[in-house]
């Protein structure tokens, strides 16, 4: 056999390898997930926000992962309830929960045994814009105008009401709202969002902070005060923002689903690319719309290191849960 023949033939046999270990390496990197239903825990009452968009996104998730999704609510501890449930379950990737900055805000106050990222493998963080919170109030207050709640919270120590979820990023946010107004209120835990609002519907407290969504569908009950953004809003104009009054804060808002730490990291993916595709859907834009939100998707180290700004901003004003 000539020289070049047999390097032809030593070419064509590592030709033959190299795709068979290719093809082995396509192999180890797939994961036969999931063959059974997923289970989805969601910290909150049907009908909220957190509670809707997911229940719209998963049935894209659905088609995509080849396998129902189910939605399970549990309120109740600003997510805590929720997350020791997540917890009594094995990390494979079968019972998972969509939630909010108030997973971070548990560890933040000591209100679980670990950090965030010690007990949850992080499969996407869903950052939305658009949907800052509005200061809302019951008409039947007599409260109309930003003046009118300053007023009346200095002259009335402790009596003005403000609903929240004791615990969460919205009692946070009332809490330090109060603090740079420089007024002293009472802080109610009256639950989730979908709660929160009927009580101010039903005149059970005065103000809140929710969102334009929430006004919308009770415009004969509520006044729309001022909107937590930097600048008004598209979709409200004539809504002043804080910032404008005279008191330089805003809110933000983003979504994220886990699963109990030391799920398979290909399953973690596969969820984080599902999660990806289906707010990119026709469905996913519409319900994000809905609530005036708009809405992209990290996934891996991206979404992680977008936890942890949010850790590091609110750092120093975690003391306001506590007091």
């Amino acid at each position: 056999m000539s020289a070049m023949k047999k390097c032809l033939v030593v070419c064509m046999v590592l030709s033959l390898f190299a795709s068979s270990v290719f093809a082995a390496g396509t192999q180890e990197t797939a994961v036969n997930w999931p063959t059974k239903p997923v289970s989805v825990l969601i910290p909150a009452n049907v009908g909220g926000d957190t509670d809707t968009t997911f229940r719209t996104l998963s049935q894209s998730i659905s088609k995509e992962i080849g396998q129902p999704v189910t939605l399970n609510n549990m309120s109740g501890g600003a997510g805590s309830v929720a997350t020791y449930e997540l917890l009594n379950y094995d990390a494979d990737g079968y019972m998972g929960m969509w939630h909010h900055y108030d997973t971070i805000l548990l560890t933040m106050k000591g209100m679980m045994d670990k950090r965030y990222d010690e007990y949850l493998d992080i499969a996407a963080v869903v950052p939305v814009t658009g949907g800052e919170y509005m200061l809302l109030t019951n008409k039947a207050s007599g409260l109309n105008n930003f003046n009118d709640i300053i007023t009346y919270a200095k002259a009335n120590p402790g009596k003005l009401v403000i609903a929240t979820e004791a615990g969460g990023y919205n009692h946070l946010f009332s809490a330090y709202f109060a603090e740079k107004a420089g007024i002293d209120v009472n802080i109610v835990d009256f639950g989730s969002a979908a709660n929160r609002i009927a009580a101010l519907v039903g005149n059970q407290c005065q103000i809140l902070f929710g969102t334009y969504d929430n006004y919308k569908g009770y415009k004969n009950d509520l006044n729309c005060i001022a909107c937590a953004a930097e600048t008004r809003k598209e979709y409200a104009p004539d809504i002043p923002t804080i910032k404008e009054l005279g008191y330089d804060i805003f809110s933000e808002k983003f979504y994220l689903f886990g699963f109990k730490k030391g799920t398979d990291p290909k399953i973690v993916e596969k969820m984080g690319t599902a999660i990806k595709n289906a707010v990119a859907s026709d469905a996913g834009k519409k319900v994000f719309e809905k609530y005036q939100y708009t809405a992209e998707v990290l996934t891996g180290k991206a979404a992680l290191d977008r936890c942890k700004q949010f850790e590091e901003k609110y750092k120093d004003s975690i003391y306001l849960l506590k007091k």
